[in-house]
């Protein structure tokens, strides 16, 4: 930060940094995603005024940056930081089962001493405790594993109140600009209506992870594999990149059942290098563990043994789920009790099919985000709520065009972020700065004064699109700031007279304003460049 071109330039040396954070990060060193989220807004601050598009071509480079970086370690691999690990943390995967099995056979023992004396077994039954025993028993070594403190005591506050712990930054499910809208480490949420488009947004999501070789995680209640594989190679997802990285799972059973108990401990295996897992389906599996949607002590419950065990090994979980039929009595969170919202600790999104989805046609799909526990998300969805009073705000516009049979085009763009009457604004103060540079080189390189008519149609006989409107204040502009002339001909028309030369690049209220030292700066900064290759 303190020499932003210490290595040839401030694309090398961000270039450089952010590939030896994303090592770190790999390594698991927990202060190496800190400081990249910190480096971020100062990239983008130092390069954009040198930049056409300003910050949002910035923060395209940026990302450009951070995904080959990525690419380059194969994504983040390790949750835990190596300078605080205690022994059961090192454990090997074969110490590690070791270890689960003799805190369930104990716990056997304690609970059922005669079985487990007379037949060296535990009794098993449909609903039983020794299930949950056996289950519980193994949940919590691993949880032990991965927070040595989750006992009841005060934690140590020193770091949080310093400043220096920031909040984790959005990274999975990325638009356009390059903003990630799921949280890494945290459980978040998709619902809406039956064939609304949830599923879709999960699997884009997905493909997106693939692609970039990373592993997911997908639990699928609802759907078949044929048709989620199906759906990814027409996103683009490369066979070799399914089969190598997608963790595909359509469960029967609850986890803690003995038929699904090895496939479970596998899948939280599978989650310590994943960056996204998927439970699509969240009323179907809780059906399936025998828990009432409706119950909030239940679903406290299911949260606390399935997606949070999930993302405490570091992955984004994303829970599909359903809203209530009637649209008068929904809320901000699926159906079912309003717990499901209160227990989310990433974010919660409400879909919304806008455009139909299908075959041969471009949909839409909109998420808004109702809920959004870090709030790192937030100052980039729209400024103004929904118009239902639903306190919802857009965070993105998911675009498909199926026209193609072969291939699915999909575009996440970013909402309108100005509210209505700073749109009205932003009308009225308005600078066509580039017609105003047009206009101010015809009335220049012109033998005669030309008329405003002349004027106009030059511009149109050039290629522009400008309204009458527009032009018409582009000369506007010019005279009333002095750039040229006007007076009346003899058949009583304006003629215009050059008086200076307007440039954009000369202008403090243009986009493309650069100020003459930095022009400076950088026409020594591209002698240097070429002195060096």
């Amino acid at each position: 930060l303190a020499n932003p071109a210490s290595k040839g330039s401030r694309h090398d040396t961000t270039l450089q940094a952010v590939w030896a954070l994303v090592n770190f990060a790999q390594e698991g060193h927990r202060g190496a995603l800190d400081a990249i989220s910190q480096l971020k807004p100062r990239f983008i601050a130092e390069i954009a005024p040198d930049r056409q598009g300003k910050e949002r071509e910035a923060a395209r480079e940026w990302a450009s940056i951070l995904s080959g970086a990525m690419e380059k370690v194969n994504g983040v691999q390790s949750h835990a930081d190596p300078c605080e690990q205690s022994k059961i943390e090192r454990m090997t995967p074969g110490e590690f089962n070791e270890l689960t099995q003799n805190a369930a056979a104990s716990q056997m023992e304690e609970s059922y001493p005669e079985a487990v004396q007379n037949t060296g077994t535990m009794p098993v039954q449909a609903g039983s405790t020794p299930v949950a025993s056996v289950q519980n028993g193994s949940m919590e070594s691993r949880e032990a594993s991965k927070n040595a403190s989750s006992n009841w005591q005060f934690e140590d506050l020193t770091q949080l109140a310093s400043g220096i712990e920031l909040p984790p930054t959005p990274t999975v499910f990325q638009r356009e600009d390059g903003q990630g809208l799921f949280y890494r480490g945290a459980v978040n949420d998709l619902h809406g209506e039956p064939g609304c488009g949830k599923s879709m947004i999960a699997q884009i999501a997905t493909a997106q992870e693939l692609k970039q070789g990373h592993d997911v995680i997908y639990i699928d209640y609802e759907d078949s594999a044929r048709n989620v594989v199906k759906r990814l190679l027409l996103l683009g997802v490369t066979g070799e990149a399914i089969v190598t990285h997608l963790h595909y799972v359509r469960p029967s059973a609850k986890p803690s059942s003995p038929t699904s108990l090895d496939g479970w401990r596998e899948t939280l295996q599978y989650a310590d290098t994943a960056t996204l897992a998927i439970i699509d389906g969240v009323t179907s599996c809780l059906a399936y563990a025998g828990l009432d949607s409706n119950s909030g002590d239940d679903i406290a419950a299911w949260y606390n043994t399935m997606p949070r065990l999930i993302s405490a090994c570091g992955p984004a979980v994303v829970l599909i789920d359903h809203v209530v039929k009637s649209k008068d009595n929904r809320g901000r969170y699926a159906g079912g009790s309003m717990q499901k919202l209160a227990l989310i600790d990433g974010i919660s999104y409400s879909v919304d099919m806008t455009k139909p989805v299908g075959k041969g046609v471009r949909g839409t799909i909109v998420i808004k985000s109702g809920k959004d526990r870090i709030s790192e998300i937030e100052e980039h969805c729209a400024v103004n709520w929904s118009s239902n009073g639903s306190h919802l705000r857009e965070a993105a516009r998911i675009e498909i065009n199926s026209t193609d049979p072969k291939l699915m085009h999909v575009t996440i763009t970013r909402p309108n972020m100005m509210p209505s009457e700073d749109r009205q604004t932003k009308r009225d103060d308005f600078r066509p700065t580039g017609l105003m540079e047009k206009i101010s080189q015809l009335v220049e390189n012109a033998i005669e004064e030309p008329s405003q008519s002349e004027l106009f149609d030059a511009l149109k006989s050039d290629g522009s699109g400008a309204k009458t409107a527009i032009m018409s204040k582009a000369i506007r502009l010019l005279l009333e700031e002095g750039y040229v002339t006007n007076r009346a001909s003899r058949h009583n028309r304006a003629c215009y007279r050059s008086v200076r030369p307007y440039r954009q690049i000369d202008d403090p209220k243009s986009d493309s304003f650069v100020d003459r030292m930095s022009r400076e700066e950088v026409s020594e900064l591209d002698d240097g460049n070429h002195l060096d290759i």
